[in-house]
């Protein structure tokens, strides 16, 4: 219960973190998704769309 209170506290500081502001053009827009039991950590400003899925090796699926 801890590590989830401590994870839930330091998701809301990335949400409303407003750093790099001047040099986005869309202002930032963090988009977070973990748990207390991932294994990786991806941090940073990623392109959208196709480029970062190929980066990460993720393949879209058609349903």
């Amino acid at each position: 219960m801890v590590k989830q209170l401590e994870l839930n506290s330091l998701l809301s500081e990335v949400r409303q973190c407003r750093l790099c502001e001047a040099q986005l053009p869309l202002g930032p827009r963090p988009v977070v998704q973990c748990s207390t039991e991932a294994r990786i950590l991806i941090a940073g400003n990623l392109y959208p769309g196709d480029w970062t899925r190929k980066w990460l090796l993720v393949f879209m699926q058609v349903i």
